[in-house]
Parts: structure tokens; C-alpha cells; sequence
């Protein structure tokens, strides 16, 4: 049976999808079978930062209603995770109950379902996070953000209150925090009140992953440490890596 991980954020634009695809990519190098369910309907990314380009004919929604099977919804890119794409528009059909089934369809295909959701909470957010065994809230350690991650993890929580909920903070500065334009990690933890998943350092070629750039070895060791803890590994975090 898959782990289903719910990702999600306060506000948009802190790197959430790009955060998706490079963890997932980092468990496929572990040798796990990976899907990631692009949520965020009308306004998909991860097909771009996935690399699949124009090879997906069905998404989510056309599995849901039968229309395909899992292996014709289903793209990938070589390298990649599979990919089941949004839809253009929101429908009445998508239910708990509908996505429920058709999560249960690709249970037993994949170790680990990623569902990358649209930035906020509504009630696409609840169904998924009713359905999901774990969740990662991505934020940056800006007051903003921090404000916005704690409200949304907030109510994530009230949707599934069994969910396990862990922080990756995105694009962390160091000489940002010392200049005081960023918060530390325990102030970003203290206000958040998740336990933390992971660090990512800023760095450029995270944001040129859907032009096909390598990750330099910084962030992909960050991603990498992020995946062995999600499959149960001890890894401390060590501030000489930030």
C-alpha cells in the first residue's frame, strides 16, 4: 500500500511543486515507485518542472471518471516520477468519495503518492488531506509566509486531526537570517508549531528545474536527506549543510 503525503502552503510562490518533484525524484533514486498528483487544478506546474512536456492525453480527473486507466493517465519523463496531470476545471464529481476510489486504484502500483496541492486551504484541501497518511507544509522563513504556513497547517489539522504534519523550509538563507530579513529555523518552527521535515537551501538551479537544469550538489543532498527521512531513516540536521 502507497503512503500518500498531502503537500501543501500558506501563501503560493514559496516552491511548493518544485519541492515535490525533487524529493519524489530523490525517492525514485532510492529505488520507490513514485507518483505525484499535480492538484492544483486550472494552474498545473508539475508537468513543466516533471519534464513531460505534451505527453499527458488523460489526468486525474478523466481516471476518476473512467474514462482511462492508471496507465494511460499516468506520464513520465526519464528520471522522473509518474505524473497524473490537474484538470482544467474544478468538478461537482470530486468527492471524498470518488478520490478515495481512485486512490485506492493505484495503492497497490506505487510506495509513495505525492498530491500537490493548490496554495490555501478550501475543499479540494480537505478531501485530499482526509485521504493522506502524512503531510508537508512548504514554507520560507519570512514573517509572511510563516504567518500564512501557520494558519494553513492549522487547518489542515482540523480536517484530519490524525494527519502527521512536517515543515520543509524553503530556500533558507543564512546571511538572510543573520541580516535579520530572515527568521532562524527554531523562530520559523516556534511560530509554524510543526516539527521540521527538512531544510533547502536557497540556490538557482532549484528554480531552473523545468528547463531541464541538474540540481547543484548542495540542494540535491538537502532533497536527498528530506527523502531518506521520509522512508524512516534517523538523519540529524547538521547547520554545516545549510
Amino acid at each position: 500500500m502507497a503512503q500518500k503525503i498531502f503537500v501543501f502552503s500558506g501563501k503560493g510562490g514559496v516552491g511548493k511543486s518544485t519541492v515535490t518533484a525533487a524529493v519524489s525524484k530523490s525517492l525514485l533514486y532510492c529505488g520507490k515507485k513514485v507518483l505525484c498528483i499535480d492538484a492544483d487544478i486550472g494552474f498545473r506546474s508539475l508537468d513543466l518542472i516533471l519534464n513531460t512536456g505534451n505527453q499527458a492525453v488523460y489526468n486525474w480527473l478523466d481516471l476518476m471518471e473512467n474514462r482511462c486507466d492508471a496507465d494511460r493517465a499516468a506520464v513520465s519523463a526519464e528520471g522522473c516520477p509518474d505524473l497524473l496531470s490537474a484538470p482544467n476545471n474544478y468538478s461537482e464529481k470530486i468527492t471524498l468519495e470518488s478520490v478515495g476510489e481512485m486512490l485506492s486504484r493505484l495503492d497497490g502500483k506505487y510506495d509513495y503518492i505525492f498530491v500537490d496541492s493548490p496554495a490555501g486551504c478550501g475543499a479540494l484541501h480537505e478531501i485530499f488531506a482526509r485521504l493522506c497518511d502524512r503531510a508537508l507544509l512548504i514554507a520560507t522563513a519570512d514573517s509572511v509566509c510563516v504567518r500564512s504556513a501557520e494558519t494553513a497547517a492549522a487547518k489542515i489539522g482540523e480536517y484530519n486531526d490524525g494527519l502527521d504534519i512536517r515543515l520543509i523550509v524553503n530556500r533558507f538563507n543564512k546571511a538572510e537570517v543573520l541580516k535579520g530579513r530572515q527568521l532562524n529555523l527554531d523562530d520559523t518552527m516556534d511560530a509554524v508549531r510543526v516539527g521540521l521535515a527538512g531544510v533547502v537551501p536557497e540556490d538557482r538551479t532549484i528554480g531552473n528545474m523545468s528547463g531541464g537544469c541538474t540540481l547543484s550538489q548542495k540542494a540535491q543532498s538537502a532533497f536527498n536527506r528530506i527523502a531518506r527521512r521520509i522512508t524512516g531513516e534517523q538523519i540529524c540536521l547538521d547547520p554545516k549543510t545549510l
